[in-house]
């Protein structure tokens, strides 16, 4: 599931210690397992995922695997 802008629209982010709850607009949720702490994750101008952990490190997921630090 690679994220776009309609997926973006459609997803609700709320951080769970080392977890991102992805929900759905119907209802549905997926979780992404980050393996850090976090501090804040949100949707990028890119509409990719913009995840800052605890440790200061700020990572930009293009799916729910793959990602790049910045």
């Amino acid at each position: 599931m690679e994220f776009n802008k309609e997926l973006a629209s459609k997803i609700t982010l709320k951080v769970k210690e080392k977890n991102i709850l992805l929900t759905f607009n119907d209802g549905a949720t997926k979780i992404m397992e980050i393996g850090e702490l976090i501090d804040v994750a949100i949707w990028s101008e890119n509409h990719k995922l913009l995840v800052t952990l605890k440790n200061g490190q700020v990572r930009l997921y293009h799916d729910l695997i793959n990602f790049e630090i910045i």
